[in-house]
């Protein structure tokens, strides 16, 4: 029982012992380890112990003989100092690997509130711990309140790799900051100078015209725009009435003292008023695949002539006579003054003449539709180039007409009858309507500066342009009660039987079209353009040259089966090109 109680008593003795030890509130010098052991240290930095626990020394005192192991620790339990107060071998790190590194803002020995300590919540990294002098802490109490600078906010923890690798540029990337000179306005909404590759890690690489990324846009534009005229012959002739040389008539072609009125040259060239809408979507942000329809139309463009006379000027419609026989110049008068009437043996018996009046009226419209898809095969923050495919349309209607009346005048001898009809009416009418349906490829492109916009488009249409040709003429003599009593529905002049009608036929074609366009961008989503445009079609039908000017007379006075027939049936050919400016705001969204 004794021996009992002195083992019990020994075994509280070595208790309290130990327990006095573990309380003692000043550090002792760890004992000196072997290097193998050292080595199997799991905080260990260049064979030594990452924390010791040596008397604190501020690391500004620490010297190789400070430290029992002949080296200063590679942490101490110091106070925060701020990071610039360091030496210059005890700095931390600039590129810190730890995602958990905060910015903290205990304030150092130098009490300045501008610096910032950073501390790391890992063991892994050596850090500043808290300091103080050899006695007593200079100062006991709560910890400070952060106090954050515009300098260095907190910001959300991510890593900074020492060689950063941009990743796709997308939603989630902030906003690029703007310098100086790049308004915010124009930013890529998306565009982070780490993430956004395609900006060149800058926002402002073209001025300040790096815009947001859109996908829809839609483009309003006014078109001022000149055509190829139509080639006619000499419709409106004036000629003398009097002192003619023998075999030339008044107003014939070649005759003397002729003037052509209308006609012999191009007309339908004056400027064409109209518009342009085109709309389009892209597939991605990335504007990659798009889509886009455009559609135009010019305004109808007339022309119109008229003439009238009782005499003075002598005016003619003008042909060819190729009658057997007959075969020359010849006019039929429009206006003369009266002349003798005289019977078969010579004996005057009155005075006739004519009032006339011509008017010639031309009209083209010219309008068409695409649609196309869109690709950009090279793309940056400032450019882009692509190609497109897709389908156009084109259509072109014009009408050539030439309508001409003849009043009868004049005294008689008692027992003549007077002129058999009040007036009388001849109608020449000349359609055509040209259709293409063709694929086509192209080009475009857009090269961007601060706010203005470069961008230019060449393409190519191959196809078929359907063609067709109407004629038709009629004429129609009224008596003096305003009733038609006779004429012919199906000619007039130059429209005969022998080439009234419709006709058609089909070519291959092709429709090359360039324009060019200068932009300003005035906010993220409203541009306006000014540009040129160059339209050209290989092959079309144009009424004045569905026009035969030879005329067998023969005809007129109502033969059925004329030799030659004449005027002839055919479609002639000929290219057309419409070429002018363009003014347009565009939004894009």
């Amino acid at each position: 029982m004794r021996g009992l109680w002195r083992t019990s008593l020994s075994l509280s003795l070595g208790l309290l012992i130990s327990r006095a030890y573990a309380g003692d509130v000043e550090w002792r010098p760890v004992a000196a380890q072997p290097a193998a052991a050292q080595a199997t240290q799991s905080f260990s930095v260049a064979g030594r112990p990452a924390v010791s626990l040596d008397r604190p020394v501020p690391l500004t005192q620490a010297t190789p003989a400070a430290s029992p192991r002949g080296a200063s620790p590679v942490a101490t339990l110091e106070r925060p100092v701020p990071l610039t107060a360091m030496p210059a071998p005890q700095l931390l790190p600039r590129t810190v690997l730890d995602p958990q590194v905060q910015p903290a803002s205990f304030v150092g020995v130098s009490r300045d509130p501008s610096t910032v300590t950073f501390r790391a919540k890992v063991d892994e990294l050596a850090r500043p711990l808290p300091t103080g002098p050899d006695g007593e802490p200079e100062f006991i109490g709560p910890a400070p309140k952060p106090v954050h600078t515009d300098a260095a906010k907190p910001a959300a923890p991510h890593v900074i790799a020492t060689t950063p690798v941009p990743p796709e540029c997308g939603p989630d990337c902030a906003p690029c900051p703007a310098p100086a000179d790049c308004g915010p306005l124009f930013c890529p909404a998306n565009c982070d100078t780490v993430c956004c590759e395609e900006c060149k890690q800058n926002c402002c690489t073209c001025g300040d015209g790096c815009f947001p990324a859109s996908r829809f846009y839609i483009r309003g534009e006014y078109l001022n725009w000149w055509t190829k005229g139509d080639d006619v012959p000499p419709l409106v002739t004036m000629g003398q009435q009097f002192g003619l040389p023998p075999g030339q008539l008044p107003g014939a072609l070649g005759s003397m003292g002729t003037v052509i009125l209308f006609g012999g040259e191009d007309i339908g060239q004056d400027s064409h008023s109209g518009g342009r809408l085109t709309a389009g979507y892209w597939f991605g942000d990335e504007q990659w695949l798009g889509i886009e329809v455009s559609g135009f139309a010019l305004a109808t463009e007339n022309t119109n002539f008229s003439a009238s006379s009782t005499g003075i000027p002598f005016l003619a419609r003008p042909f060819t006579d190729v009658a057997p026989g007959m075969v020359g110049p010849s006019a039929i008068a429009q206006g003369a003054l009266p002349q003798p009437l005289f019977d078969a043996a010579g004996v005057p018996i009155g005075r006739a003449g004519l009032i006339g009046s011509d008017s010639v009226t031309f009209s083209s419209r010219l309008w068409g539709a695409e649609a196309n898809l869109r690709t950009n095969i090279f793309k940056g923050c400032c450019y882009h180039l692509g190609f497109l495919a897709g389908f156009r349309y084109l259509g072109l209607d014009e009408r050539l007409g030439i309508s001409d009346i003849e009043i009868p005048f004049g005294t008689s001898l008692p027992g003549i009858a007077p002129p058999p009809f009040a007036y009388s009416m001849v109608n020449d009418v000349f359609k055509t309507r040209d259709r293409f349906y063709g694929a086509q490829l192209g080009i475009d492109g857009e090269w961007r500066w601060r706010n203005w916009i470069f961008s230019g488009r060449a393409q190519a249409a191959l196809g078929t342009t359907k063609e067709i040709v109407e004629r038709s003429g009629s004429t129609t003599f009224t008596n003096a009660m305003g009733m038609p009593f006779a004429g012919n529905p199906s000619s007039g002049l130059l429209v005969q039987p022998t080439n009234a009608g419709r006709f058609d036929h089909s070519s291959f074609s092709v429709v090359p079209q360039v324009g060019l366009k200068v932009g300003y961008q005035f906010t993220d989503h409203l541009r306006a353009t000014v540009g040129y445009d160059f339209l050209y079609w290989s092959r079309v039908a144009r009424p004045g040259q569905q026009i035969d000017p030879g005329v067998n007379s023969t005809q007129l006075l109502g033969n059925p089966n004329p030799i030659p027939a004449r005027p002839a049936n055919f479609l002639k050919e000929s290219d057309y090109w419409a070429t002018g400016f363009n003014i347009g705001l565009e939004f894009n969204y």
